[in-house]
C-alpha cells in the first residue's frame, strides 16, 4: 500500500503543514519543508506503534443483500 501525503506552503505564515491521507489524525507542522518532512515521519511511526500496541475492539456486522 502506498502511502500518500500533503503538505501546505503557508507563505503569509512562514510554516509548512503536513497531513496523511489515508490518516486523517496524522499531521505536522514546521518551519521548513525538511523539518515538515522530518515531523511527519515521526508522528506516523509513532502512530502505527501505537496502535500495534492498542488492543483493537471489533464488531461484527452482516451484509444483507
Amino acid at each position: 500500500m502506498k502511502i500518500k501525503g500533503i503538505i501546505i506552503n503557508d507563505v503569509e505564515a512562514k510554516k509548512y503543514f503536513a497531513f496523511v491521507n489515508q490518516f486523517p489524525g496524522v499531521c505536522a507542522q514546521g518551519d521548513s519543508m525538511k523539518e515538515v518532512k522530518v515531523n511527519i515521519m515521526r508522528n506516523f511511526r509513532y502512530f502505527i506503534e501505537r496502535m500495534r500496541n492498542e488492543d483493537m475492539e471489533y464488531t461484527e456486522e452482516q451484509i444483507k443483500s
